[in-house]
C-alpha cells in the first residue's frame, strides 16, 4: 500500500467519524444487531464477501443477508461497494472497534 494510499483511507476515516457522531452509531449498531449471526455477518462484510459466502458461514440463507445488508444500509451502518456493480456491501468499522464483542468469532480485527 503506498503512502497516498494510507493517507486517502486515514482521511476516508476521518471523515466517516466526523459524519456519525459514535456513540449515536454504536447505539444503531447494537440495536441492528441484535443477535451473533447478525454481528457476524456484519463484522464479514468486508465489501469482498458475497452474500452467499456470509450466509455460509452463518447458516442462513443468501437472500437473509441481502435482507440485512438493505436494513443496515438504510441504518446507515454499512456503504455500497464500487465492486461487484453495488451488490456488496461493505461495514464501516470492526465492531471491537466500537467495543461491541462477538462471543465464538476470530477474525483479525479489520
Amino acid at each position: 500500500m503506498s503512502k497516498e494510499d494510507k493517507m486517502i483511507g486515514l482521511l476516508e476515516e476521518i471523515l466517516l467519524w466526523t459524519k456519525y457522531d459514535f456513540e449515536e452509531t454504536k447505539q444503531k449498531m447494537i440495536q441492528e444487531l441484535d443477535t451473533d449471526d447478525k454481528k457476524i455477518a456484519y463484522q464479514l462484510s468486508d465489501g469482498e464477501n458475497s452474500s452467499r459466502d456470509i450466509a455460509n458461514k452463518v447458516n442462513v440463507t443468501h437472500k437473509t443477508i441481502q435482507n440485512w445488508w438493505n436494513n443496515w444500509f438504510e441504518a446507515g451502518l454499512v456503504e455500497q461497494t464500487e465492486k461487484y456493480g453495488g451488490g456488496r456491501y461493505k461495514k464501516f468499522c470492526s465492531l471491537t472497534k466500537m467495543g461491541i464483542l462477538i462471543p465464538n468469532f476470530e477474525e483479525i480485527d479489520s
